[in-house]
């Protein structure tokens, strides 16, 4: 088993203890969606509350059932349990990053506009917002919430790759580059870059380079989905190669059978 922060812990005793920062979320969801001796306590759990109903569910019940989807990469039943859940910074955030999930930007936005204000120093939230701003089709406002984080914020990939996504819509290209690049610096195998970089040369006809970059996406653990999908997609369009469809449908599989 992993040896990460929960290796062999069980997942409802932290959410019931204490509350996990959301970087701590993020890291018990890959180990979740990876360890199935981690993932099959927690998903009994969130299903005999979900069997219970809300009504006959406490406060802390409904709390666990709410994270505990999120971790499973269940947002529609995260957002209805998380919804009354209260205002800490984990469960509001929680519940946002279901919501951008699930298109729900406007929402998204609302939740966590208040949050990066009083959680500031959280990456996560910043960089949530940011995310959320630009699948808004606001990349300016997304550029606001991020000016002035590059210093405190110095050490983290995922506040370059975001910066690098909000100077691509705004189409500069070059910064865009030079963000991903620093992400990549810091953690080589960045899921979240290895796929801008990959769809970037998609766009751009650089097949080869595209193909390497999301095979290093889906090496992954948990696989990076949207990466698996584009290698489906791309080796449908090489045909008329027998051995390329059967690639695109093992591709296509393996996000069926990925949890969350």
């Amino acid at each position: 088993m992993a040896s990460t922060p929960t290796a062999a812990t069980d997942v409802v005793s932290i959410l019931v203890s204490r509350l996990p920062a959301p970087a701590e979320m993020r890291k018990i969801r890959r180990e979740v969606l990876v360890e199935k001796d981690v993932r099959e306590p927690l998903a009994s759990a969130v299903r005999e509350k979900s069997e219970a109903g809300p009504s006959k569910v406490d406060r802390q019940g409904a709390l666990v059932a709410g994270l505990g989807s999120w971790i499973l990469g269940d947002d529609t039943a995260a957002v209805g349990w998380l919804a009354d859940a209260g205002r800490k910074t984990t469960t509001r955030w929680a519940h946002a990053s279901s919501l951008i999930n699930l298109g729900r930007y406007a929402q998204a936005i609302a939740l966590l506009e208040p949050l990066a204000e009083s959680a500031s120093d959280d990456v996560e939230v910043v960089v949530g917002l940011a995310d959320a701003l630009c699948r808004a089709g606001r990349p300016q406002d997304a550029q606001k919430v991020l000016k002035g984080k590059a210093k405190a914020f110095a050490g983290s990939p995922d506040y370059h790759c975001q910066q690098g996504v909000v100077l691509d819509l705004l189409g500069e290209r070059e910064p865009a580059r030079a963000a991903y690049d620093k992400a990549i610096e810091i953690e080589e195998d960045h899921a979240p870059t290895l796929f801008r970089l990959a769809y970037n040369a998609d766009l751009n006809g650089d097949d080869e380079s595209a193909e390497e970059l999301y095979c290093r996406c889906v090496q992954q653990q948990p696989p990076h989905i949207n990466a698996l999908l584009n290698l489906g997609v791309n080796a449908r369009d090489a045909m008329p190669d027998g051995w390329m469809l059967t690639y695109a449908t093992r591709c296509v599989t393996r996000c069926s059978s990925t949890p969350g």
